[in-house]
């Protein structure tokens, strides 16, 4: 995909997403989405960021593959006859485990500083320290606007068939895993308000030459 189609996908998303939260058919999308579907998208989302990242672990993603390497940018291959990624993925896995529920220290937000120390530590290589500073601030439209044979293009392949995806798993899932775990803190928290948002954040990408999100 060339960049302008890139950029009219973002355009078209935000489109989509404000329409369906201002007019509010997400909460009639919603009552037809039953529950099981709800937590079935969620729980497809997990696994499949689960199997990625046991593929980093055992050594198998695509840029590992490509470079023969268990990590390809730290100075450290294996410690023994253990890769070095393995290594890591128990670290993370007993840091998840151990502090499951714990509200003080979220497992989550433990793993990835230990990911960041690891990095910081193991790196082959670090170059944060430049000679001099420069500030480049977003240009305003940094790429030509999208022609119209862009913007039906992706429509069919991108915009349409991700829909689904976003108003299933980034809208529905994200406001019910949110009313679940935080109950009336999460009051501000609505499908609408979400695909709002959603909204905004796609035509400010848009604006400076970004990608669709959700």
């Amino acid at each position: 995909m060339s960049a302008e189609q890139i950029l009219a996908s973002s355009m078209l998303m935000g489109v989509f997403l404000l329409l369906i939260g201002i007019t509010g058919a997400i909460d009639g999308i919603r009552k037809l989405v039953p529950k099981s579907a709800v937590r079935g998208v969620q729980l497809a989302t997990g696994v499949l960021l689960m199997s990625g990242g046991v593929k980093f672990i055992i050594g198998t993603s695509n840029i590992q593959a490509v470079h023969h390497l268990a990590e390809p940018y730290f100075s450290i291959q294996a410690v023994g006859f253990l890769p070095i990624g393995l290594l890591i993925g128990i670290l993370g896995f007993v840091l998840a485990l151990l502090f499951l529920d714990n509200r003080k220290f979220p497992g989550g937000i433990l793993v990835v500083t230990a990911g960041l120390l690891i990095g910081f530590l193991l790196a082959e290589q670090i170059d944060i320290w430049p000679d001099e500073w420069i500030v480049h601030l977003p240009r305003f439209m940094p790429l030509p606007f999208p022609a119209q044979a862009d913007f039906t293009f992706v429509l069919l392949i991108v915009v349409l068939p991700q829909l689904p995806m976003t108003l299933g798993n980034a809208v529905i899932a994200y406001t019910d895993l949110s009313q679940e775990f935080f109950q009336e803190r999460a009051g501000r928290i609505t499908n609408r308000k979400v695909c709002i948002s959603m909204a905004v954040a796609n035509f400010f990408s848009f604006m400076l030459g970004g990608m669709p999100m959700c």
